[in-house]
């Protein structure tokens, strides 16, 4: 006999001849039957359907297979004939078994099952046709599993802690689908694959998975199917399609370009530069050479850097000079005559013009036209706007020391004269050159002391051009205007004392035509003719005029 519980089994066998069923004598006794059956070779076999049907994952027909074995046939003996257990199969219905003969089945025979001692005297107090272990004659539920306490009847109200109505080995109160042949492992549900999982909630029913993946191969135990898994042998999380993200960063290994260091997606997971190494990366630095604080916005303390030389400011040796238009001098203005002897104490000023980043870094805000260049000279600040600079840079010094201050107009010219001398530029030169000051070269404005050239229309970064003059101070001719501390008096060279002069007195000295206070402007800037940018040269703005730039003095 060949049992099939297979999708299609029905194309095993000759489903189209029917099978020869041998002409029992009811009244033979129990070894006569046998011995008659066992006359003939009997070749047959069942099947879950026909050739044309799929047995699906829930098939009773294992289920019913067992129960006819266990219940023995309809006349309660211990021979289970071919056509006893069809008949109990036939209750199957989705999809209705077939049975058939082989070729070489002998007419007349037929497959029998015997039970041991079946030809034993029958004992009617030993038949137990529902096979729960009550014998028929003390069954109150002779067709119906029960349980012994109960008279063979199910429990009331309560799933037997033995019923097993699909015959599969688990019983029905511990399992999950009882009217479904299934295994242990998956609680009595069918589970084709044996991963334990369902079929029903499995999605690779077919393939031997893990329940965190439901059912599917998921060989890192992630709980993200291998299929879907961008790493698969790197457990990880399903927001990362199965990567893991080591550095912690937001973005998962498989598309960090530095797994092993946090950094933005932006950056495709690396780090941002930082050369200071203090943590704020240098696109929001606003000190990105100088380790600074987050609250700072990547700058120290005021108190930190008023420590150190931040300004980069120089000692000048005082002494005495001539200001004003020396016989060098070309084209002067009424108000750089006459030419006069001062006389100037120690001081410092700074090197370089101060920059976006220097301002930025104290008052917080870049109020430039020229952006997106830090170690560009701020422009656009007032007078008024550099005395907030300086209360603020003051504030954080201690009491001992000398406060940052503006030059006076004696202390600009007598440092761009590098220490007094007759020179017509800030670089210490005759001839202006675009290749050493930025200023406006065009061949138009040429003249006997300049040289045609490049017209940059912007601010340089400070001392880039490098042309320093001989005290290492750069840009005091040109890249952009410089204020003073001066009120501006075009007839002051007349009455000027000679001894640290520091500009007209603001009682007595009063603008006409009501137009404000005017402040000294020295140097000239990118956009100054070859004349402006001569250290004699005078020009002068209102306190609130928002046009020009500055470098720091101090007195020694």
């Amino acid at each position: 006999l060949v049992a099939l519980d297979a999708c299609y089994s029905g194309s095993f066998g000759n489903i189209e001849k029917a099978p020869d069923y041998p002409v029992y004598d009811d009244e033979e006794d129990c070894q006569a039957l046998i011995a008659a059956t066992f006359k003939y070779k009997a070749r047959q076999y069942i099947c879950a359907g026909n050739r044309d049907a799929k047995t699906p994952g829930q098939s009773l027909f294992a289920a019913k297979f067992l129960e006819a074995l266990r219940k023995g046939n309809s006349k309660g003996n211990n021979i289970i004939h071919f056509d006893d257990l069809t008949y109990s199969l036939g209750k199957v219905r989705d999809p209705e078994p077939v049975h058939g003969a082989f070729a070489g089945h002998a007419p007349g025979a037929e497959f029998i099952f015997v039970r041991k001692n079946a030809c034993a005297p029958a004992i009617a107090s030993l038949v137990d046709r529902d096979g729960d272990g009550v014998p028929d004659a003390e069954d109150n539920c002779p067709d119906e599993y029960g349980l012994k306490d109960k008279m063979g009847c199910p429990e009331k109200g309560a799933a037997s802690s033995i019923a097993d109505a699909d015959y599969d080995g688990v019983p029905d109160i511990k399992d999950d689908c009882p009217n479904e042949f299934g295994t242990a492992k998956a609680n009595g549900c069918p589970d084709r694959d044996n991963d334990g999982v369902p079929d029903k909630s499995d999605s690779c029913p077919d393939v031997s998975g893990t329940a965190k993946a439901n059912g599917c191969p998921d060989r890192d135990d992630d709980g993200v199917p291998d299929k879907s898994d961008k790493c698969p042998d790197s457990a990880g999380e399903l927001q990362w399609q199965g990567c893991p993200d080591t550095d912690g960063d937001g973005l998962p290994d498989h598309k960090d370009k530095c797994p092993d260091q946090h950094g933005p997606a932006e950056n495709k997971g690396c780090p941002l530069p930082d050369q200071d190494g203090d943590g704020i990366p240098d696109k929001s630095d606003k000190c990105p050479d100088q380790a600074g604080k987050a609250n700072r916005e990547g700058c120290p303390e005021l108190a930190e850097i008023l420590s150190t030389d931040y300004f980069g400011l120089t000692l000048v040796k005082g002494g005495t000079f001539t200001m004003g238009c020396t016989k060098e001098q070309k084209d002067c203005e009424k108000n750089e005559k006459p030419a006069h002897e001062v006389t100037l104490s120690d001081f410092y000023i700074g090197k370089y013009e101060v920059t976006q980043r220097q301002w930025n870094y104290v008052m917080g805000k870049n109020p430039s036209r020229f952006k997106n260049c830090d170690d560009c000279p701020v422009e656009k600040v007032s007078w008024d706007d550099v005395q907030d600079f300086l209360k603020r840079l003051n504030a954080g010094l201690p009491a001992d020391q000398q406060p940052y201050r503006l030059p006076t107009e004696a202390e600009w010219e007598y440092a761009a004269r590098e220490g007094g001398k007759a020179v017509l530029f800030g670089n210490g030169k005759n001839i202006i050159d675009p290749n050493e000051i930025n200023f406006y070269a065009t061949p138009s404005l040429k003249t006997s002391y300049s040289i045609a050239g490049t017209f940059r229309q912007k601010s340089v970064p400070v001392g880039s051009l490098n042309s320093p003059n001989a005290l290492g101070l750069h840009d005091m001719s040109g890249n952009v205007s410089e204020w003073c501390s001066d009120l501006f008096d075009p007839g002051y060279y007349k009455k000027s004392p000679s001894d640290n002069p520091t500009g007209p007195d603001s009682k007595s000295y009063r603008v006409v035509r009501d137009l404000g206070t005017f402040y000294v402007v020295r140097g000239g800037s990118w956009s100054s003719p070859p004349e402006t940018c001569r250290v004699a040269a005078r020009e002068s703005l209102g306190a609130d005029s928002p046009d020009t730039g500055f470098r720091l003095a101090r007195s020694k």
